[in-house]
């Protein structure tokens, strides 16, 4: 004869030990989400730098001896379809520009390059604006930063402050201090 001595686990048990593991799981998700995007935030506070960086010393240093003279802006703007891009655009030194955005068609004003930002994280203002541009003027080397309400306005202080945040989370949120007299970035 033989005599079963398995111990096996009863449902029930089965049950609770799953039920713990599911809870500990949720438990160390949120907490790995809300983490995640804060990282999101504080990369695309680098990116925004470094377009800044990049676009100031592209229309000091140009490097293609052709187009030497094109002067470059970084467009940011909060309005449903760019609040998630950085735009840089060149122009001739001796452009007017009279519009928020240039015009397409113009052949004096061409798109370089367009920086998505990362994946959820949106502008939220520039210097308690919607949009805001940063003109690096190639041939004089001085720098404007301007926005559009009717007009053409200029900024008035000394640092401006661009913001963003995670799909408009109110604890997820960053901003880059630009100082304008040194051309520097802080985030």
């Amino acid at each position: 004869m033989f005599k079963l001595n398995k111990k096996w686990f009863t449902l029930i048990e089965l049950m609770v030990t799953i039920t713990i593991v599911a809870i500990l799981m949720m438990m160390t998700y949120a907490p790995y989400q809300y983490y995640s995007n804060k990282a999101k935030v504080r990369i695309t506070a680098r990116d925004i730098s470094q377009v800044l960086t990049e676009t100031r010393n592209l229309a000091v240093h140009w490097l293609d001896k052709w187009t030497w003279n094109l002067s470059l802006w970084v467009y940011f703007d909060s309005t449903d379809s760019l609040k998630n891009k950085v735009q840089v655009f060149s122009f001739p030194h001796n452009y007017e520009y009279t519009q928020i955005l240039p015009d397409e068609s113009d052949p004096n004003v061409n798109l370089i390059k367009t920086v998505k930002l990362k994946a959820w994280v949106e502008i939220d203002r520039v210097w308690w604006q919607n949009n805001g541009f940063f003109v690096f003027e190639s041939i004089t080397w001085e720098w404007t930063y301007s926005y559009f309400q009717s007009s053409k306005q200029n900024f008035s202080d000394v640092n401006i402050d661009i913001e963003f945040s995670y799909k408009d989370s109110a604890n997820i949120k960053n901003k880059i201090t630009y100082i304008t007299k040194t051309n520097i970035s802080d985030y």
